[in-house]
């Protein structure tokens, strides 16, 4: 592989990263906003919705109430789930440029 092939696949492959992170921010976060954010509790010390799920609830145990037939274990569970889903959705873009780095290689051997 060459330099400028190289350095277009870095630059293909950071704004791959940026758009996961993106995707994945505007999901889980719309995904945290429907099932928990103002359901299951109410949030006195809230900033938002937006990307809510990334943070501890430690605070929100202090200060805030829970909804009837919530429990501070279930809101972890389901946000450590909002978690993974969104480092998984970030993911998903870098390791198909990876993939086609891969296949590349292996395409070039075979004519080489």
């Amino acid at each position: 592989m060459t330099t400028p092939n190289i350095l277009k696949i870095s630059i293909n492959g950071c704004f791959m990263l940026l758009g996961g992170v993106i995707i994945g921010s505007l999901l889980v976060s719309a995904s945290w906003s429907f099932i928990i954010h103002d359901r299951a509790f109410q949030c006195s010390d809230d900033t938002g919705a937006f990307l809510g799920f990334i943070g501890e609830l430690d605070s929100c145990r202090i200060y805030d109430t829970l909804a009837d037939g919530w429990s501070w274990e279930r809101i972890e569970t389901i946000r450590r789930f909002h978690v993974a889903t969104f480092w998984i959705i970030t993911s998903i873009p870098v390791l198909y440029v990876v993939w086609i780095i891969f296949r590349s290689k292996q395409y070039n051997q075979k004519l080489g």
